[in-house]
């Protein structure tokens, strides 16, 4: 009972008064902080793209509150934008070993890379274009995740909001997200398998939601310029997703290719009551392929970044390199469709389990020149980033020196 007690406390959030240490076994307090911070030097080829200079990326306090082995609660802001914004205030309840169910503001499960892997392990800076374009952010909602021990297939299925808004729903319409993942070798989380040279991560994802005037998949660059707009999408809109990530030793192929059909109307007498005018629907597709080497360290594991050997010796160091592209736009004369075309490349070094810099230049070709420069069809980019991160997923694994 004492337990059920616990964990009801932290949903609500009264505060919580723990045993002694020498009753419980263990530390006092079931709270420890977390904290993501990185800074960047950017190079943009002109002030329409963005101003060269240093600048903050992310600044992501939280914490996260453990009372009992299968609860966790996370809170997590950022600070490195205009204003101050909630990025995560979610609620994980582990059913099962192979079972755990979420609610609150968190990731709906689309995109392998943004599902399994944090922000601050990836090769790159930043998520890819396409998977930056198609995903939902963040929406309010419940999920299921089912991890079986063994069968090597993943799943997850979400209800939520889809608005990617932590105030509310944009209408009385909910959203579906669901994921399903064969998993093979060391993509198999769950596997007691001593065999984790090799691994296979192939699945597919599908977003079906139902917005009233909202905007739709935008197009921009790696470092964030718009080159084409968002349309207003009303009505059915399906997101599909296809995924594969494999693993041989030392080095990690991911490719993710994702397809969208968004239909619009519009309001045309101004009065919600009569039925709006049905306008063509939008198409957008996208592709993008990541290689990942680690030339100095261990190889990466799921959701984890590769492993060194501390301050002693080199750390880990990676190798990477990506293609994106995308098709944006399509299937309706009356909207101007636009895409882009592009590639990068990045090196990144771990010198220590909470510490990582990365060099990252980019290289993107438009479709379409953006409507601020239509002469230009290229843009180019790069950025050095430091990262210092405290109490979360994904650090590297300490080796110890012989």
């Amino acid at each position: 009972m004492r337990r059920r007690f616990i964990a009801l406390t932290a949903l609500l959030g009264l505060p919580l008064t723990p045993r002694p240490a020498a009753a419980q076994g263990t530390e006092p307090s079931a709270l420890r902080p977390t904290l993501l911070v990185e800074a960047d030097y950017r190079v943009y080829p002109s002030e329409l793209e963005g101003n060269t200079g240093f600048a903050l990326a992310r600044v992501r306090p939280g914490l996260v509150l453990e009372p009992a082995p299968w609860l966790q609660a996370v809170t997590t802001v950022e600070l490195a934008d205009e204003h101050p914004a909630v990025l995560d205030a979610a609620v994980r309840l582990r059913a099962a070993e192979w079972a755990e169910v979420t609610a609150g503001y968190s990731k709906p499960p689309l995109f392998a890379s943004y599902v399994h892997e944090p922000v601050h392990v990836l090769p790159f800076p930043d998520r890819a274009p396409v998977v930056a374009a198609f995903r939902v952010r963040r929406d309010v909602g419940v999920g299921l995740q089912l991890r079986p021990r063994s069968v090597p297939l993943e799943g997850a299925l979400r209800v939520g909001n889809g608005a990617g808004s932590a105030l509310g729903n944009d209408n009385a319409l909910p959203a579906a997200t669901a994921l399903l993942d064969l998993v093979l070798g060391r993509a198999w989380v769950g596997s007691t398998s001593r065999t984790r040279r090799y691994g296979l991560r192939l699945g597919a994802g599908a977003l079906v939601e139902s917005p009233r005037d909202r905007d739709g998949i935008v197009g921009k660059t790696p470092l964030g310029f718009t080159y084409f707009r968002p349309i207003v999408v009303s009505g059915p809109r399906v997101v599909g997703e296809g995924h594969a990530v494999g693993y041989a030793g030392p080095v990690r192929m991911t490719v993710e290719g994702a397809l969208a059909r968004e239909e619009r109307s519009r309001d045309d007498d101004g009065n919600p009551s009569t039925p709006r005018r049905a306008l063509p629907s939008v198409s957008s597709y996208g592709v993008t392929a990541e290689l990942a080497w680690v030339l100095v360290g261990q190889a990466r594991e799921v959701g984890r970044a590769p492993g060194g050997a501390g301050f002693a010796e080199a750390g880990a160091l990676e190798l990477a390199a990506r293609y994106d592209g995308l098709w944006l736009g399509r299937g309706a004369r009356d909207v101007r469709a636009g895409g882009s075309q592009g590639g990068a490349v990045a090196m990144k070094w771990w010198p220590a389990p909470f510490l990582a810099a990365s060099v990252a230049s980019y290289l993107t070709r438009y479709d379409v020149p953006p409507l601020e420069a239509p002469r230009e069809r290229w843009s180019w980019g790069a950025l050095t980033r430091l990262s210092a991160f405290w109490g979360l997923s994904g650090r590297p694994p300490e080796q110890k020196v012989p």
